[in-house]
């Protein structure tokens, strides 16, 4: 399993015989919309024989990132509290949120 994360908004789940994209959209200050689709290796995987299996693979996806919303949702309120610092970053690990800062000042500031 690998899962790795695009810059933007792309977010990609790669397993052995499957795998998935979630581009996120953003659609106000608090809310984002999540669009997912799940992608099978081989063509066979999609013919009605398998109709079954999809439906339970959709279900174990959607069960499992509807675990996750509470953990988002969680640290987005921690977020607004008052008593939020800012966070800390770290250099090895949160590279691609400096890239992304600096994306979002850059168009914003023309």
């Amino acid at each position: 399993m690998e899962y790795v994360a695009l810059f933007p908004n792309l977010l990609l789940g790669v397993h052995r015989d499957h795998c998935y994209g979630i581009i996120l959209v953003p659609d106000g200050p608090n809310r984002t919309i999540e669009h997912v689709e799940i992608y099978y290796a081989q063509d066979a995987a999609t013919k009605s024989a398998f109709a079954d299996m999809r439906a339970a693979n959709t279900t174990m996806w959607r069960d499992i990132f509807i675990e996750d919303v509470f953990v988002v949702e969680g640290m987005q309120k921690g977020r607004h509290s008052g008593q939020y610092d800012g966070g800390k970053f770290s250099a090895v690990m949160d590279a691609p949120t400096h890239h992304f800062h600096r994306w979002v000042a850059t168009a914003l500031s023309g």
